[in-house]
């Protein structure tokens, strides 16, 4: 018999699985936060300066939980982290969504819950903590508001998620948009087959094309009324990420193929401030950003193969297996980055390869469609390690149906293996 604790873990996971997907994702970032001293990006708040790292949407939003725990750094720090926490309920949610099994379910939720880099968001890099399980619950609410046949009250839902990541991340107007094109044109992944060809609210009928029409209109709206609220965060939605001037350009100077080929820096931005600025300009002086951008255009114009070249190198380093600054960092965060990336990214391969094989289109199709779009912008700026992990999640995701896959194949095996015959007779006496 199972010992009591594990009945009644088993008893949580049948009766609360989203609450104890939560508490499993909770427990090692409040541990790392607690064991490891806090980044500077906690510190805005008690030194009073802003940070050039955060979009104006994030820094207000920090700003009210400051103030929701009136200053205390530690509850500040902690409800980072609750947040960063929710990444492994929405997980188990946007498996089951997809049509997986409880038990891929639960191996992404160990996934994320025990990924170094995610583990480390918590009390290091408060803003992607947030974007991950943003973009995580745009995902579900999508999924949610197709299987509704896009009522009315999901499609508002889905509306204020996708504009409130995008405040955060502009670029991911890209993938809110793949996102609207998949409600288009695809049914729902892993939902039952029973609705009939000319059903209000389908995929391709004139309903579902209206109900996609007026949610990018009402983006749109809620977009520019948080351009309004939020001051100087309209100046800053862009396609591309972060300032759009200054990333083209770090994505796009003379210097671009020197980074690729090093690993003692941790941004393209470090390499800029190495080998000068163009004309003397400096992210921190006014209207520098529209001098970044036509810097850029210039240098793409008139070297157009090297463009493409840097182009191509960019996108492979934004799926290193190393860290940005791996030759400056210890060697056991090396480790601690490297071996769960070449397994899990390996694993993803294989379970991207097993839906095609089992055609599950719709939910392979979501799953590129939000991995692709969310590369692309960074492989025109600057591709680094750590954007990826906004979707990390997702190779998450694909490498545990491989997992099962590979699990299942076991088990038959071994079921099916015919017992060794024996050997030799009996003799009698």
């Amino acid at each position: 018999m199972a010992p009591r604790w594990l009945q009644r873990l088993g008893h949580l996971s049948r009766a609360h699985p989203l609450l104890l997907a939560w508490l499993v994702c909770l427990a090692p970032r409040l541990l790392f936060a607690a064991t490891f001293p806090l980044a500077a990006d906690y510190t805005y708040f008690l030194s009073g300066r802003t940070s050039s790292y955060w979009y104006p949407a994030y820094e207000a939003f920090a700003t009210l939980m400051w103030k929701a725990v009136r200053g205390h750094l530690a509850a500040y720090v902690a409800l980072h982290a609750a947040i960063h926490a929710c990444i492994g309920p929405l997980v188990h949610q946007l498996s089951r969504l997809l049509g997986f099994p409880a038990s891929t379910a639960w191996l992404g939720v160990l996934g994320v819950a025990t990924l170094p880099y995610y583990v480390s968001l918590g009390g290091r890099q408060p803003q992607p903590g947030i974007v991950i399980p943003l973009l995580a619950a745009v995902m579900v609410s999508l999924l949610l508001w197709m299987r509704s046949r896009f009522r009315f009250r999901l499609g508002v839902s889905f509306c204020v998620l996708s504009a409130a990541l995008i405040s955060i991340r502009p670029n991911a107007a890209l993938t809110v948009a793949a996102f609207l094109t998949f409600a288009l044109l695809s049914r729902a992944p892993g939902s039952p087959e029973t609705r009939g060809p000319g059903e209000p609210g389908e995929a391709g009928t004139p309903g579902a094309r209206r109900a996609v029409a007026l949610s990018g209109a009402l983006i749109v709206v809620l977009l520019a009324v948080l351009a309004v609220l939020v001051p100087h965060a309209g100046a800053r939605f862009s396609l591309l990420p972060g300032y759009p001037g200054l990333n083209l350009y770090m994505g796009n100077n003379p210097h671009v193929s020197e980074f690729l080929d090093r690993h003692d820096i941790d941004s393209l931005q470090a390499t800029l401030f190495e080998r000068g600025f163009p004309d003397g300009v400096r992210p921190d002086l006014p209207g520098s950003d529209e001098r970044f951008r036509r810097a850029a255009l210039e240098y793409m114009a008139a070297h157009p193969w090297q463009t493409l070249r840097n182009t191509f190198f960019k996108a492979v380093r934004y799926w290193d297996y190393r860290l940005d600054d791996a030759d400056l960092t210890p060697w056991y965060w090396n480790l601690a980055y490297t071996i769960p990336a070449l397994v899990y990214g390996g694993m993803a391969v294989m379970g991207a390869a097993i839906l095609w094989r089992r055609r599950e289109i719709p939910a392979l199709g979501l799953l590129g469609a939000a991995i692709s779009t969310y590369w692309l912008p960074h492989a025109i700026t600057f591709g680094a390690p750590r954007m990826r992990m906004t979707t990390e999640f997702l190779l998450v995701i694909l490498s545990a149906v491989a997992v099962r896959h590979l699990a299942n194949r076991v088990v038959e095996r071994r079921r099916f293996t015919p017992a060794p015959a024996q050997t030799g007779a009996r003799t009698g006496s």
